[in-house]
């Protein structure tokens, strides 16, 4: 079964496996994105093959990905981003080993993390993962709108088992919803201080960069999350309008200035 999925790959380009989605380009998941923005700075060739959720887990048992976690009864978790390498046979899953495996394999490219710092990048991801979580309330119920519908069940029963409450229980409603949306800005104003341009007042922030003159990783991970955020909740909700005018515009900079990156979908 591995030999004939192989088979039918592109064998001269990287294929990144992403997520199906009824959302306009389908491209939608955050780690996904990642990666995508990454192998397009790297100007790295590759061609992108779509899979619905319930594809995910038969496909890397087929290629030899690793699980990237554990579902709440122990067993293996697969999920996506994973990338295809055809040039070393080699199938990496999860967006941070994915970036690191193209920066020791391509060194002739730009690097997506900079030399010396794989240390700090690692501490951002860890940092950033903790405090965005807040916002994961507020589009979990919405993703279900965009998946494919053979994956509709799939979704709903494996979210409300890792969250252990209903899509609909997960969403706050009323005074909460204020209340966590608050929390939600106050995680986005942590990100804008990250830049180190605070109190200067230069629409979209003085620096366009978190680490500099040119982007890294770190910016890939607010970018694709910002997609997630446009695609799920959607560019007429009033929470992707408040984000965008959040921090002097930093986000709509940001985004905007990454477009480069992103490729076709």
């Amino acid at each position: 079964m591995q030999q004939d999925i192989l088979s039918v790959l592109d064998q001269e380009k990287i294929t990144l496996f992403d997520l199906d989605s009824e959302a306009p380009g389908k491209a939608f998941s955050p780690s996904t994105w990642k990666v995508r923005y990454s192998l397009n700075f790297n100007k790295i060739p590759f061609v992108t093959r779509w899979l619905d959720f319930v594809e995910v887990q038969p496909l890397c048992l087929a290629i030899g990905a690793k699980p990237t976690r554990k579902r709440p009864d122990g067993s293996d978790m697969y999920t996506l981003p994973v990338i295809y390498d055809p040039t070393t046979k080699k199938a990496v899953s999860e967006s941070l080993a994915i970036v690191e495996y193209l920066d020791r394999q391509y060194p002739q490219s730009p690097r997506v993390i900079p030399d010396i710092t794989q240390g700090l990048v690692r501490a951002f991801v860890h940092a950033f993962s903790k405090e965005i979580m807040i916002l994961y309330q507020f589009g979990v119920l919405l993703q279900l709108e965009i998946v494919k519908p053979g994956s509709k069940e799939y979704y709903r029963r494996d979210r409300e088992a890792l969250l252990e409450a209903s899509l609909e229980d997960v969403v706050p409603k009323g005074e909460k919803r204020k209340v966590e949306w608050a929390k939600v800005k106050q995680a986005f104003d942590t990100f804008s201080s990250w830049f180190g341009d605070e109190g200067e007042f230069v629409p979209g922030g003085r620096r366009k960069w978190v680490m500099g003159d040119s982007p890294s990783f770190p910016d890939f991970v607010f970018a694709a999350h910002l997609q997630w955020i446009r695609k799920v909740l959607g560019e007429e909700s009033g929470e992707w309008k408040d984000i965008m005018r959040w921090n002097q515009g930093r986000w709509a900079h940001l985004l905007e200035q990454c477009r480069i990156y992103e490729g076709s979908c």
